[in-house]
């Protein structure tokens, strides 16, 4: 008999939903075996967290026949039956609880834990509406609630404590009571008992929107640890900001991971505190060996880019390159492959007609590859839904690699579908703020991140050149490749060696695709010799253009891309094509000719603005075969280019 597995199945019957968590370890430690896990015997083994939470016995046999010592997670809140008042008393919580109940009267008689780090858990049945997790009601005091969960006994503690239900107390002994209003009130300041809507908080400063959520809490923990504020007074803090800044708020236990990552760090002395320059001395940094997914080609814990048109085969190349790191098989030049798990962000392919079947043909252990499909959220009502991921929720991606430490590659597909509103993907500022993090990411836990963007339909003698967006984003990877057709065998692909800057320039690989109904890549032995910049010069050759023309196009490319969402003012996007791309304002007026760009003052006197002419005085709707995506998806030919094309 397994005493785990029994509590778990009988907090089931009871409609718990339970989930299997990390357990101890001899020697201390967590079983996830990382070494800076931040909540060592506490966190989800399952791949999807608290969403896996369960009261079904099938799946929790199957658990907990997998994992036999796990320890037992409860889900509390809406998803459960469960409010649980969390003591700790390593910070006051005692204390406060004493001076709670002597303002208000005793707790009422309830299911109550002791808990494996010396604290007390007492159970409350959960009120039926939306009761957010908050950390530090008081000093020392937590409530689980929505988006949360507890160790539940018998689980053991990583200092090897056990929980323990409380004598007498026990879910066996007593049923679960409703908390008494003075809690709730404590707990949800804002509430009015007789059903009707919350006010509005007010807030102490600016509203905080979806896609700056996580880094502004990020940036404001990390300023008060810096003033040697505890982890458990940074998250009571963040809470509050979260409940009044942030709109809608993030889920109380993802801001409790931002003070929790952010309080591992060592406050700075007092003396430097506030702002100032952080100075490392190369002497104190240890060398260490650059690590490789497939050596030479795709670096470990670094960014690659991967530039190609559509159709050219970029997400079969990606299908049979996962099939091989799942299996651990060896790379198509015969180099060892590194087993381990694969994740997948893509926006173009359907996970089951199209990446399924793709990935099944090429021979992956599909245990091994995931998909981030969605976030969830949850609204100022408190009703979760799911949307798109994109760059701006990483700390969700974060979240996911802690779930899969064996995970050794992250393909992003393509780059433009989650940038996330409002970033420009052809600024370099914007785009560097959200890849600049995405690689610290990939620093951190070690995974290859491959980028993949589409291709100019314009041609530039240097290859790394074509990738559609900001020079952004060959500049932080850290190497670039290019898959193109063969020329001379249109049935042949190309797999070429762009920017690298972390080994020798390397030789290029060539594959054709076989199958009708579920393609797969069937790789040539022989190397290819040719670079990306030599296919790019020698397209340049054979179109017999000039440097004017490649110029035209680029400023074409360039002012159809910067007036697709809407009218700019003309000194602001003379300058912008200047300075960050370098296009001459003669170029400039060439291309407002090619692309009949409408200049126009909304007011007079006032400045000069840009328009194309889809978006005219009329009013009209813009034709949908002139509109342009907002993101780095196939976008349509300059006027230029299509001019040339027809000669």
């Amino acid at each position: 008999m397994n005493p785990l597995l029994d509590a778990a199945l009988a907090y089931a019957a009871d409609d718990w939903k339970v989930i299997p968590l990390h357990s101890p370890v001899a020697g201390g430690g967590c079983s996830c075996r990382r070494a800076d896990c931040s909540s060592p015997a506490k966190h989800p083994r399952t791949a999807h967290g608290l969403r896996d939470a369960t009261d079904e016995c099938a799946v929790i046999e199957r658990w907990w026949s997998q994992w036999p010592v796990a320890n037992i997670g409860v889900l509390t809140g809406t998803g459960s039956v469960i409010l649980v008042l969390d003591i700790d008393p390593r910070h006051g919580g005692d204390d406060a609880l004493a001076t709670m109940i002597a303002k208000h009267g005793e707790l009422p008689e309830t299911v109550t834990a002791e808990t494996g780090g010396g604290g007390t858990h007492y159970f409350f049945r959960h009120p039926g509406r939306s009761v957010p997790s908050r950390t530090g009601i008081v000093r020392g005091i937590d409530c689980k609630a929505d988006g949360g969960y507890v160790v539940a006994a018998p689980s053991i503690h990583a200092s090897g404590t056990p929980y323990l239900w409380a004598h007498g107390l026990g879910p066996d002994d007593v049923p679960l009571t409703h908390p008494p209003d003075w809690l709730l009130t404590l707990i949800l300041p804002d509430v009015r008992r007789n059903g009707e809507r919350p006010r509005k908080s007010q807030s102490v400063g600016g509203v905080i929107a979806d896609g700056s959520r996580n880094e502004t809490l990020t940036s404001l923990a990390g300023t008060m640890r810096r003033r040697e504020m505890t982890p458990e007074e940074i998250d009571a803090a963040l809470q509050a900001v979260n409940t009044n800044r942030c709109c809608p708020p993030l889920p109380a236990d993802e801001v409790a991971n931002i003070a929790r990552s952010v309080g591992r760090y060592e406050p700075a002395e007092p003396e430097h505190h506030g702002c100032g320059p952080v100075v490392i001395r190369m002497e104190d940094i240890e060398p260490c060996e650059l690590e490789w997914l497939w050596p030479n080609r795709i670096p470990a814990g670094r960014i690659t880019l991967l530039v190609g048109r559509p159709g050219e085969g970029k997400s079969v190349l990606t299908c049979d390159i996962a099939a091989r790191i799942s299996v651990g098989a060896a790379w198509p030049d015969d180099a060892l492959c590194p087993p381990g798990s694969v994740l997948f962000i893509t926006s173009e392919d359907d996970p089951g007609d199209t990446v399924r079947p793709r990935l099944d043909a090429a021979g992956a252990d599909c245990r091994n590859v995931h998909l981030l499909a969605m976030v969830r959220r949850v609204d100022d009502e408190g009703r979760e839904f799911e949307r798109m991921f994109s760059l701006a929720d990483l700390q969700d991606l974060e979240t996911t690699l802690q779930q899969l430490p064996d995970c050794k590659w992250v393909v992003i597909d393509p780059i433009g579908s989650f940038l996330g509103g409002g970033i420009d993907a052809h600024r370099d500022n914007e785009v560097r703020s959200l890849l600049a993090p995405l690689a610290k990411l990939a620093e951190k836990y070690g995974p290859a991140m491959l980028v993949i963007a589409h291709r100019r339909k314009s041609s530039a003698a240097v290859a790394d050149d074509l990738a559609l967006g900001s020079r952004a984003f060959t500049g932080i990877a850290r190497a670039v490749w290019h898959l193109t057709r063969d020329p001379n065998d249109k049935m042949r692909r190309l797999l070429l060696p762009g920017k690298m800057n972390l080994a020798p320039e390397g030789s290029g690989l060539a594959f054709a695709i076989e199958g009708l109904t579920t393609p797969r890549i069937a790789w040539e032995a022989e190397a290819v010799t040719l670079s990306a910049d030599d296919l790019a010069a020698a397209e340049c050759q054979r179109g017999k253009r000039g440097p004017d023309a490649d110029k035209l196009d680029a400023a074409v490319d360039f002012l159809r891309n910067a007036l697709a969402d809407g009218p700019r003012k003309t000194k602001e996007l003379t300058e912008e094509a200047r300075e960050g791309y370098g296009i001459s304002k003669r170029t400039l007026e060439r291309a407002r000719e090619a692309l009949h760009v409408e200049p126009f003052r909304p007011s007079n006197p006032g400045p000069w603005w840009l328009r194309l002419p889809e978006h005219s005085a009329t009013g009209c709707e813009p034709d949908p075969k002139h509109e342009q995506p907002g993101d780095l998806g196939d976008v349509p030919e300059s006027s230029a280019e299509t001019a040339r094309m027809q000669l």
